[in-house]
């Protein structure tokens, strides 16, 4: 493995692809990328997919659409306060969307 190919592999990895897709890139086997990241100290590519959430008011206005963060930013809050209206949502098995009456529901019901 040379110098030029290690900048490749760190520079591909910052770039989020997979350890396969370098390899066929560059002829290496996926297990030998994955070699060479390490003992390089390459850090691997996480893959985070980001997710879309929309925030509804009590009359289903949309009230801030995004991500965790946008939304945080746009609401002024802090961004586990988001995560934890979307966990909550996502037990009334509403996925990307998020209506506060149903938090707050929810949050009177489980005081009770």
């Amino acid at each position: 493995m040379t110098t030029k190919q290690l900048e490749a592999i760190k520079e591909l990895s910052r770039r989020g692809w997979s350890a396969k897709s370098i390899g066929d890139k560059l002829g290496f086997c996926e297990s030998g990328i994955r070699y060479w990241k390490k003992k390089s100290g390459i850090p691997s590519a996480r893959r985070r997919g980001t997710t879309q959430y929309t925030f509804y008011d009590r009359k289903g206005n949309v009230r801030a659409f995004g991500t965790a963060r946008e939304i945080a930013d746009q609401l002024g809050i802090k961004i586990s306060s988001v995560y934890e209206r979307v966990c909550l949502a996502k037990r009334l098995g509403r996925r990307n969307a998020v209506r506060e009456e149903s938090l707050q529901e929810i949050r009177s019901e489980e005081k009770c």
